[in-house]
């Protein structure tokens, strides 16, 4: 399937790149599976995926260093500008990334816990009629 640059590069670089929706149906395409909002702030997730992007496309480990400015007002110009050259290096504005087969090893719910081990998680069951 293909992505945009800036969403493929959201991923390998751990920058904020594009739309957060996009990078987390990047990120589940990427895993083959369902990745809740909370595992997405697992490293390890991120460099499983990143390492499966990088094997399909290795040029884009040559990136080029990304350092926004400190001025607020200008980031948003600033990762336009980095997307733009990386797109102008690659020659192409959208990747073809496989798909990732993995299954699930832990539910959401299980992760969360093994995530936050000190705080207890409450699960709540949304009757059919209000959903």
């Amino acid at each position: 399937m293909k992505f945009p640059v800036a969403v493929v590069l959201s991923l390998t670089t751990g920058r904020c790149l594009c739309s957060p929706h996009d990078i987390h149906k990047f990120i589940e395409h990427v895993a083959g599976h369902q990745v809740w909002i909370h595992e997405m702030a697992e490293r390890t997730l991120w460099e499983k995926l990143s390492a499966r992007v990088f094997a399909q496309h290795p040029s884009l480990r040559d990136v080029a260093e990304f350092t926004p400015p400190t001025d607020k007002a200008e980031v948003e110009a600033y990762c336009r500008t980095f997307v733009s050259k990386e797109v102008d290096r690659l020659g192409v504005d959208v990747l073809d990334v496989a798909m990732g087969m993995d299954a699930r090893t832990e539910s959401p719910v299980d992760s969360m816990r093994r995530m936050v081990p000190d705080k207890e998680i409450f699960v709540a069951t949304v009757p059919e009629a209000n959903r």
